[in-house]
């Protein structure tokens, strides 16, 4: 075996681990028969793909920004945020991944960000979350008192972020699959939300949905 095609191999093999198996294949197959300067071709290549990979994702991401801005702005609530699912398989209550976390979060002037916090949440922990979301879609809570009595440890939870009133809508795949949720918190004071305002919510999330679905490839 020559020293081409070994470098072809080593290189493929790094690839295959970063980017993918068949990403790796392709560079091999182009490595072992492009001729000279093989390496330096692929290498732009792929540079430009992860260049407009990542200004996608950029763009994607102040999309949402922008979207939960507007919920701050519309229904004047302290925190907007998305939430979404990651790790394993469909678990007992039906949702597919084991963890969730905050990806997306805005706040008013004088709210506290949680996003750097609230990483690889055990879904375990939302059980009677989950099933309500896989059930109803949504989840509607004016008053978090009424919470303590079904649910103490999601109460304290929320009551520790300073969270009055919130209000959940999920974020499903084409397929129904379960991506995650857009969330509002009302921190200042209780609030229920009027059917036109729920209608906004959902509108909002709808659209985040789409855009979520955009940067996983899915759209």
């Amino acid at each position: 075996m020559d020293a081409t095609t070994l470098k072809a191999i080593e290189v493929s093999s790094k690839i295959m681990t970063s980017h993918g198996t068949w990403v790796g294949l392709f560079t091999l197959a182009l490595g072992l028969f492009a001729g000279n300067g093989w390496q330096l071709r692929i290498q732009e290549r792929l540079k430009s793909s992860f260049r407009k990979e990542l200004f996608g994702k950029m763009e994607t991401g102040k999309q949402i920004n922008d979207a939960l801005d507007g919920l701050l702005i519309d229904l004047d609530c302290e925190r907007a945020t998305v939430f979404q699912y990651h790790n394993g398989n469909q678990n007992a209550v039906g949702v597919h991944f084991d963890r969730c976390s905050n990806t997306h979060e805005r706040v008013q002037v004088g709210a506290s960000p949680l996003m750097t916090t609230l990483q690889s949440l055990p879904n375990s922990f939302f059980a009677s979350w989950n099933t309500e979301m896989m059930t109803m879609k949504e989840i509607h809570c004016p008053e978090l008192e009424t919470v303590r009595e079904t649910d103490f440890g999601l109460y304290q939870f929320l009551a520790e972020q300073g969270v009055r009133s919130f209000y959940l809508v999920g974020i499903f795949s084409f397929d129904g699959d379960p991506v995650g949720f857009v969330g509002i918190h009302y921190c200042r004071q209780t609030r229920e939300l009027t059917p036109e305002e729920l209608d906004r919510l959902r509108a909002t999330s709808l659209k985040i949905c789409g855009l979520v679905l955009a940067g996983k490839g899915d759209a």
